[in-house]
């Protein structure tokens, strides 16, 4: 069931980023409708959450208490809100863990077989400025962030900025 589960996964992935893309050439079609100047600019609303509190882990662990940041970005010119970029940044790799208890050195997410991690264990997973640079470059394949909308504390605008240029 797990490797059944692991091939459909690569699937739902491919179908979904065809979903998005899909969704960000009907922003453009509905923006030519509307009779905008540039019909590639969108507004989006976007956040970072993690599998565990951030602030949790203080001096419990050296490290961060989150191995997962899901950054999701939705338009924000229709009523819809629909997601319109998504990046996971992963630490966990059971691959690596199993290589590590039988003494083998490893360094993930480079290591020898599937790696299911794609940042390494010592990276910073509350990086929202990584996150949404990645999910804005994913964007601007399509379309052009006009504005976006997150929170104060956040410093996810600097990515958003980076992959603008």
């Amino acid at each position: 069931m797990h490797r059944a589960a692991g091939n459909v996964s690569e699937a739902m992935v491919a179908l979904n980023e065809k979903d998005m893309h899909d969704i960000r050439e009907k922003i453009k079609q509905d923006n030519r409708l509307c009779g905008l100047k540039d019909g590639t600019k969108v507004n989006v609303e976007g956040d970072t959450c993690y599998n565990n509190p951030l602030f949790n882990s203080g001096g419990h662990t050296p490290f961060q208490g989150g191995t997962i940041a899901f950054t999701t970005m939705c338009e924000n010119n229709t009523r819809s809100k629909r997601i319109i970029g998504v990046h996971v940044a992963n630490k966990l790799c059971m691959v690596a863990s199993r290589l590590r208890n039988q003494g083998i050195a490893v360094d993930r997410p480079n290591h020898d077989g599937k790696c299911t991690a794609n940042m390494s264990e010592t990276g910073v997973t509350g990086n929202e400025e990584k996150w949404n640079e990645q999910v804005a470059r994913k964007i601007n394949t399509d379309l052009n962030i006009a504005s976006i909308t997150g929170y104060g504390d956040s410093k996810g605008h600097r990515g958003v900025d980076k992959a603008q240029v």
